[in-house]
């Protein structure tokens, strides 16, 4: 085994034990979020993002979308 190939392994284990936590997630049940008022969503297209939120209480996410469907034939090259 070559220095590069012992790197690579190394550098696994590294990545592969910090990944694996003993922590417990703590989850969290949406329907039991204080929910305080409403807001229009502001959808933009990426890489733009819209302002960030910032450390205020939940409020109630308001998207309007149109779905179009339409039939279509695809033609084989």
């Amino acid at each position: 085994m070559n220095l590069t190939s012992k790197i690579i392994a190394l550098g696994s284990i590294v990545l592969f034990s910090a990944c694996s936590s003993n922590e417990k997630k703590q989850t969290i049940d949406a329907a039991t979020i204080q929910v305080s008022g409403e807001m229009q969503a502001d959808l933009t297209a990426p890489p733009k993002v819209p302002a960030s939120v910032g450390n205020r209480a939940a409020k109630k996410l308001i998207v309007d979308m149109e779905i179009i469907e339409e039939e279509v034939t695809i033609k084989q090259p």
